[in-house]
């Protein structure tokens, strides 16, 4: 019986390289994992939740096969506001306006909060609203009417002292402005007293350190703080 015959070396397939290929794809689509995963680890809540807004928006009507609401579609729909719409119809407020980087829109571990920078609402060393400025207020109170939530209207000042027969110190001037945002806040758009609060911070609580002009225009401001908390989450008295 013959023995069978021994294939040739020369015979015998190269190895086959294109695993390489798929070997590669999958590690560099695990690098951009774990890139994504350290990036969002050293986000930060606020900016996040912005993002993903953002995100959400563009994506809006694009997933569902319909239109995506803007603005004025969310005020004509009816109904109470999330802080997420508030936000979402501020922000697009802003946008149209002109106003981005004079008043901002920002989340933080507190909940919406919206700035008016500088002089926006008041002129230096001033308590009364600007007349320009009430026409950005009332746009910002439709949404204020619409969302269930508590408010809190905060007053911030630079370093620079004060001393006037009507503001002895940065604490008054601060205060004096939270509360007339207040009062006008009740007084012309009717929202409920009960979910109102003022309070003046003086220069104690700045947004960036008061070493120049810029950063002092950026401190002096008055912010309109819409709380995580609802009223009907407030605890009986």
């Amino acid at each position: 019986m013959s023995r069978p015959r021994r294939r040739r070396t020369s015979e015998i397939p190269p190895p086959d390289a294109n695993w390489l290929t798929t070997y590669g794809d999958l590690v560099t689509l695990l690098m951009c994992f774990f890139m994504l995963l350290y990036s969002f680890s050293t986000l930060e809540t606020g900016k996040f939740r912005q993002v993903a807004l953002s995100i959400q928006a563009a994506l809006t009507g694009v997933l569902d096969g319909g239109a995506s609401l803007n603005d004025k579609d969310l005020l004509n729909k009816g109904g109470e506001l999330t802080i997420d719409e508030a936000y979402a119809v501020i922000d697009a407020y802003l946008e149209e306006a002109g106003l981005r980087g004079r008043v901002e829109a920002v989340y933080d571990e507190r909940g919406l909060a919206v700035r008016f920078l500088d002089t926006v609402l008041f002129d230096l060393a001033k308590a009364d609203l600007r007349p320009e400025a009430l026409g950005i207020l009332d746009r910002v109170a439709e949404v204020l009417q619409r969302v269930p939530n508590q408010i809190a209207v905060e007053g911030h000042t630079d370093d620079l002292p004060i001393n006037t027969r009507e503001f002895p110190s940065n604490w008054w001037l601060s205060t004096a402005r939270a509360n007339r945002v207040v009062e006008y806040l009740i007084h012309k758009h009717k929202l409920t007293p009960e979910r109102l609060s003022a309070v003046g911070y003086g220069e104690y609580r700045p947004l960036v350190p008061n070493s120049s002009a810029a950063n002092r225009a950026r401190n002096r401001r008055v912010e309109i703080l819409i709380k995580r908390t609802s009223v009907g989450a407030l605890e009986p008295r």
